[in-house]
């Protein structure tokens, strides 16, 4: 284990500041950049009815969104001052229900984690089987990897974020790769890549949109930017957080949303549209036939940019069933810390619980879609709650203040690509979500408004706390 991870002597347990600029870029970059950009543009595309430059100004608009949505974000984490994202946001601006819901749906409904697995199954596995792999084949992966990623998240805190520098290089990496392999196919007159961008505002496709299905286009990019907001789940954590927090958000954010444009440029030089929306991974087609003699090499990568993606998920998500626990709407167990290894092992155990699940019974493609609803009424939300809480809270300190046109821009936005799809293309997942919601606040009401408490749990908790050796935070050990 890494000096002072450990605790010793009269030393309280307590998550320590280990978080600098260049980490915090790494897990923001980490947590954008997952599996999205090798499948997404495949259902951008279609959305767009194949049309390269409407594809391209949907991929620059979702990174303005997410780097606005992230601003907000900054403001509110440096306002409250505590891990867990969303959960404090929430509970302080709307009500402790609404936090609570949250976690909640992040608990029993790991969307972004399940995801992220199955997609790195899917080019994992297709990286050798040189075709679409068997089902099974894909889902077993996706567990291995996960159970493989939680052991190092309970394990070291250091040790997690050091791999997740190594795995962002890799992100970058395999995003370089295909903008370089674009633009020497462009420089030598590639007759695909000059046919496509000689034709990318076409008006025939463009007239012909279904503006309607067009908002499922910023479902499928919703998912390719969440995570803008991974470090502000670590805020605790963050050395010197109202300077590090903000800067390392812009710069990351703004950095991804550059290596989107061009790598989806990158695609286009290489691929015509019939290509892009013939391939399950658009990654991997782009390397059969860019690279034929090494075609497994930019799925390998993306494979392994995927699990930086979800180790980042972890590292991250984990910290709301933490804070969930210290709040009182959680069992203190998820509270608790690991005495030696100074990391919340129940909290990160917990977040792969449901995903097992969601990975045996869930087709990739779905869930995606789900995603991208939850994804931008979380956007709604948050930019709300930067309204919410000027209005309610003046008192509290705003290192970083966003302008005000910001959130009501975002809140706008919101409202339309939240309810469109539902109107235009409705599918049961969605209604799942909101049955979802409406148990989290039946299971609120009960286990922490009413305080009722299984006979059983206390012997259980005691039994896992001697066996696990785990400890609540400030607890003093000799």
């Amino acid at each position: 284990m890494e000096k002072n991870e450990k605790s010793s002597g009269d030393e309280p347990l307590e998550l320590r500041r280990k978080i600098g600029f260049w980490r915090g870029v790494s897990v923001i970059s980490g947590l954008i950049i997952g599996s999205g950009i090798f499948i997404s543009p495949v259902g951008v595309l279609d959305a767009a009815n194949n049309s390269i430059g409407i594809s391209l100004i949907v991929w620059l608009a979702g990174g303005l969104i997410a780097m606005s949505s992230s601003l907000c974000f900054c403001e509110l984490a440096l306002s409250i001052q505590q891990s867990g994202g969303n959960l404090p946001i929430f509970s302080l601006a709307y009500h402790p229900v609404v936090g609570f819901v949250y976690i909640w749906k992040m608990l029993i409904a790991p969307l972004f984690d399940s995801v992220s697995l199955l997609a790195f199954g899917r080019y994992a596995t297709e990286a050798f089987f040189g075709c679409k792999p068997p089902v099974s084949a894909t889902k077993l992966v996706a567990l291995c990897l996960m159970f493989s990623i939680v052991f190092i998240n309970c394990k070291s805190v250091s040790a997690t974020l050091k791999f997740q520098m190594f795995s962002t290089g890799c992100k970058y990496a395999a995003l370089s790769a295909i903008c370089f392999g674009g633009i020497y196919r462009l420089i030598n007159a590639d007759p695909v890549g000059i046919h496509n961008f000689s034709h990318m505002f076409d008006p025939e496709p463009i007239k012909n949109i279904e503006w309607g299905r067009f908002t499922l286009a910023f479902y499928k990019i919703s998912w390719p930017y969440s995570g803008f907001s991974g470090l502000a789940y670590l805020v605790e954590e963050v050395k010197n957080p109202e300077k590090t927090l903000p800067r390392a958000t812009i710069f990351a954010v703004s950095l991804v949303t550059i290596f989107y444009i061009f790598v989806n440029v990158g695609y286009f030089a290489v691929l015509s549209p019939i290509e892009v929306l013939s391939s399950e991974a658009v990654a991997a087609t782009f390397s059969y036939k860019l690279v034929g003699s090494l075609p497994w090499l930019i799925p390998l990568l993306v494979a392994i940019s995927t699990i930086g993606s979800y180790n980042t998920s972890v590292l991250a998500f984990s910290r709301c069933a933490f804070v969930a626990g210290r709040n009182g709407q959680l069992p203190k167990l998820f509270e608790m810390v690991h005495i030696r290894n100074m990391t919340p092992a129940p909290a990160i155990v917990v977040t792969c619980v449901f995903s097992i699940t969601l990975i045996a019974i869930g087709e990739l493609d779905p869930l995606i879609d789900v995603l991208g609803f939850t994804g931008w009424l979380h956007y709604f939300m948050n930019a709300a709650a930067v309204l919410v809480l000027r209005k309610r809270r003046p008192d509290l300190p705003r290192p970083f203040k966003v302008p005000t046109f910001i959130p009501l821009m975002i809140c706008c936005i919101s409202i339309v690509f939240i309810v469109c799809p539902i109107i235009q293309n409705p599918h049961f997942l969605y209604f799942y979500s909101i049955i979802l919601m409406g148990i989290g606040i039946l299971v609120y009401y009960v286990f922490v408004v009413r305080k009722l408490e299984l006979p059983f749990y206390p012997a259980i908790q005691d039994s896992l706390q001697r066996c696990f050796q785990l400890a609540l935070p400030d607890t003093k050990i000799a």
